[in-house]
């Protein structure tokens, strides 16, 4: 995501009291994917898009100026250990062999960008990261992936139970905190007919439950029509979801050295065209926890642009999209028509034969 975009998107979903910006679909020229739309005076639009070229992307700034179907993105995105088809994607400027090559063990770093898996940038030069019950009292460590600094010492994510002094959230098994202790996190509260599957269409102020008490917090805006939402509480099923991922990750010690610190437990490990089932399932329940509300009543248009990254992670966890799903829904009344048909004829030319062979036995001689 372009610097551009995550301003935007605080713009428009950290600010309480605000009108929510318009995304809606409209044809355009054939390059332009996305365009800021002056159709309301007080208030934001923008009109998208999908690319022609299912191979191109579309260079979202959401900007003055209209964003364009491009071949490729002229920013990187890759860090080191990540799979690359060329140079450009690489923060490293470096593609070999198909992976992102950083700088090794006490060569020359300005970020922890620039240095390759199990390491970090540390006073320009890129030093070992630590690992688990390392001490982390110096404030320059830092602890490997998969894990957390809590309480000085590097342990791993999601470890501690409740009622345990954390100083992280993520250091608890709820990946929540109160007054430094462990808890069950808060839970919003919906009416009897919602389920806890799907962002709550704003009734005012969102309402959240912790423990005994209640407290509310302003609605955020979505990526559709401007309905404003309540995401989902610390305690309800979308963090569950990223909880048992972190749980099933940090069991593979290959993936956890393989990684490099700033994605972290999402790094992209496998090919951009084949990666593993899990790497989609962890990309999807982060997002679920972190952004669900941008991700609320898409048109097919925003999920083909500003949210093609979810939406095809979804897709490959969850099932084939609606195009494909017609598809194969048509294939199968159609089939499921023949053999029916089929059945009739065989059963008309079965009673058929039965009548003539009655009739050949009780004709006279």
């Amino acid at each position: 995501m372009s610097s551009a975009i995550f301003l935007f998107s605080l713009l428009v979903l950290g600010l309480a009291d605000v009108k929510c910006p318009y995304y809606f679909c409209q044809d355009s020229d054939n390059a332009t994917c996305a365009k800021l739309n002056d159709t309301k005076s007080d208030v934001v639009g923008f009109s998208l898009r999908p690319c022609d070229n299912e191979s191109w992307v579309c260079d979202l700034q959401l900007g003055d100026n209209p964003d364009k179907c491009v071949e490729s993105l002229s920013y990187a995105t890759r860090y080191p250990g990540e799979y690359c088809k060329n140079p450009g994607e690489c923060f490293s400027k470096q593609c070999v062999g198909n992976k992102c090559k950083g700088a090794a063990l006490n060569e020359n770093c300005s970020t922890n960008d620039d240095c390759n898996p199990m390491l970090y940038c540390n006073a320009s030069k890129c030093a070992n990261l630590k690992r688990e019950n390392d001490s982390c009292a110096d404030p320059t460590s830092r602890c490997g992936v998969g894990l957390v600094c809590s309480n000085l010492l590097c342990i791993r994510m999601g470890s501690l139970d409740n009622l345990t002094k954390a100083s992280v959230p993520s250091a608890c098994k709820s990946f929540y905190t109160s007054n430094g202790v462990c808890v069950n996190g808060p839970i919003l509260v919906k009416g009897e007919n919602e389920t806890s599957v799907k962002p709550l269409v704003c009734p005012g102020k969102c309402t959240y439950k912790l423990d005994t008490q209640t407290y509310s917090e302003e609605c955020q805006c979505g990526m559709n029509n401007g309905t404003r939402y309540c995401s989902p509480g610390r305690g309800d099923l979308a963090l569950e979801d990223y909880i048992n991922y972190v749980k099933s990750y940090l069991a593979n010690e290959s993936a956890t050295t393989a990684c490099h610190i700033t994605p972290g437990v999402l790094c992209v490990n496998g090919t951009k065209d084949q990666m593993s089932d899990d790497y989609y399932k962890a990309y999807v329940v982060y997002n679920n926890m972190t952004r669900w509300v941008s991700f609320a009543d898409n048109e097919p248009c925003v999920q083909k642009t500003i949210n093609a990254d979810y939406w095809n992670a979804y897709n490959k966890v969850y099932g084939q999209d609606d195009d494909k799903f017609g598809l194969y829904l048509f294939l199968g009344i159609a089939i499921g028509a023949v053999v029916v048909i089929g059945v009739l004829l065989l059963i008309i030319y079965l009673k058929r034969g039965s009548d003539e062979e009655e009739g050949e036995t009780t004709s006279p001689n």
